[in-house]
C-alpha cells in the first residue's frame, strides 16, 4: 500500500498532472466526460454531491457551478494540496483526505449524488473497493444516486501495478459491488471500448 500511496504523491506538478491526463490536454476531455456522468436533472442548485477520486478538481469546478455544495475524496496529499489553488475560485467545494481505513470524512445521509470516473479502474484492492461501496451508501439520501465508472479487464494476480488496479472482467462481476443499491442503469463502452458504468440508488 505505501507504494500506491507513493505513486499518487509525486513531486513535481506537471508529474502530478500528468497522473490524471496529458497537462497539454487538460481541458479538452471535461465536456465528454460531464456529458457521460450525468443526466441534466441530477444537478439542482439545491444538490450537494460528491467526487471520489477528485484529484485537484478538474471536475468539481464546473459542477460546483450547477450545485449547492460539491465535496471530493482523495487519498493523495499533493493532489489536495493542489486542488485548495486550483479550486480557490469556487467558495461551494470542499476536498477531503481520504482516512487512513479508507472511508470518508463525510456526514451521513447527506449526499444527494455521487459520482467516480477513472479513478475505480486505479484501485489496487478489492477490499479498498467495498470499502468505498459502504462509505457511498453510508453518505448517500434515501433515494440519492451513485454512478460509477470503471475498466473492464481481468485483475493483475498480485502486488502494486501502477496504473491498474483492481479492475473486473465484465459487467456483471462490477455489478456485484453494488448489492446495497437498486441499479437503474448499466452501459458497456461509453467513453471507451473497455469501460463499464453503473448507475444506483438507495432505497428510500
Amino acid at each position: 500500500m505505501e507504494d500506491y500511496l507513493k505513486f499518487w504523491n509525486p513531486n513535481g506538478k506537471r508529474e502530478l498532472l500528468e497522473k490524471i491526463v496529458n497537462p497539454d490536454v487538460w481541458e479538452q476531455e471535461i465536456p465528454s466526460y460531464l456529458e457521460w456522468l450525468f443526466k441534466p436533472e441530477w444537478l439542482k442548485k439545491e444538490s450537494v454531491v460528491l467526487e471520489v477520486g477528485c484529484g485537484i478538481g478538474r471536475l468539481l469546478s464546473p459542477v460546483s457551478k450547477k450545485v449547492n455544495t460539491a465535496h471530493g475524496v482523495d487519498i493523495s496529499n499533493r493532489m489536495l494540496s493542489e486542488s485548495k489553488e486550483y479550486l480557490k475560485d469556487s467558495p461551494n467545494v470542499f476536498t477531503w483526505k481520504v482516512l487512513p481505513d479508507w472511508t470518508f470524512p463525510i456526514e451521513s445521509e447527506s449526499l444527494d449524488l455521487v459520482y467516480s470516473v477513472i479513478v475505480f479502474q486505479h484501485i489496487p484492492e478489492r477490499v479498498i473497493i467495498d470499502t468505498y461501496m459502504g462509505e457511498i451508501y453510508r453518505v448517500l439520501k434515501p433515494g440519492g444516486i451513485v454512478r460509477i465508472q470503471t475498466l473492464k479487464a481481468e485483475p493483475p494476480k498480485t502486488g502494486f501495478h501502477g496504473f491498474h488496479g483492481h479492475t473486473f472482467p465484465s459487467l456483471e462481476s462490477f455489478k456485484e459491488i453494488f448489492s446495497k443499491f437498486r441499479i437503474v442503469e448499466t452501459q458497456e463502452g461509453l467513453g471507451h471500448k473497455d469501460w463499464l458504468w453503473v448507475t444506483a440508488t438507495k432505497s428510500s
